[in-house]
């Protein structure tokens, strides 16, 4: 394998693609995650790696005052937040049923951030541009 074919196959082949042989789209996988193992596998695994990563950095930083989803999957994917938050129990964060936030406003009146949590640290999911 040359290194322009290494290059191809790690920036454009690998990750949700590479696992599911599907897609790199996380909503055509969470589609076709009930029809295809292959899908379920890669949204399987993302949200494992999540979990794992929130995990180490609540370790690094002494804990966790507030856990928010930004981007696809703050807007977008209550299932997937759902599914990362589920476990993290330990950590005061539970997600609601049925993986739908529930819509409020902050202290400001941004509707843009959905609380999902009941716990002692809350999580958002925040929607819009986080610049």
């Amino acid at each position: 394998m040359s290194a322009k074919q290494f290059n191809e196959m790690v920036t454009s082949h690998s990750g949700l693609l590479g696992i599911s042989e599907i897609s790199s789209d996380m909503r055509n996988l969470l589609h076709r995650d009930t029809l295809d193992v292959r899908a379920a596998e890669a949204v399987g695994l993302f949200c494992y790696q999540v979990k794992k990563w929130i995990g180490a950095f609540t370790a690094a930083l002494d804990g966790l005052d507030t856990l928010v989803f930004a981007g696809g999957i703050g807007e977008n994917a209550p299932a997937v937040r759902t599914r990362i938050c589920d476990g993290l129990g330990f950590l005061g964060v539970e997600s609601l049923p049925g993986g739908s936030p529930t819509r409020r406003d902050d202290a400001r009146g941004d509707p843009r951030r959905a609380e999902s949590s009941r716990g002692p640290t809350p999580a958002e999911a925040a929607a819009g541009d986080c610049r």
